[in-house]
């Protein structure tokens, strides 16, 4: 993983990459992740042949968040809400 502070634009980006072995032979995942001000932020990633995404909302305690991924059953939307306390 690579992981770089943008500080002039309030942001950051993290790079990350791994490769995992298994009865099967071998798999090869990646994503990518964009943070804004730590209040936005997007991700892309690419696993097992599926694609995904998502996005997050980041309010005081609140984290809203939406993923997409693609898979052999079909397109799968999440939706996620999570409260610190």
């Amino acid at each position: 993983a690579y992981y770089q502070p943008l500080d002039r634009i309030k942001s950051s980006l993290l790079i990350a990459t791994d490769t995992y072995y298994h009865v099967y032979g071998q798999k090869q995942r990646w994503g990518l992740e964009y943070v804004y001000d730590n209040f936005l932020s997007g991700r892309l990633g690419y696993y097992d042949d599926n694609f995904a995404s998502g996005l997050s909302l980041m309010m005081f305690d609140i984290n809203l968040d939406y993923a997409f991924v693609t898979n052999n059953l079909g397109n799968t939307h999440r939706i996620g809400l999570r409260v610190n306390f």
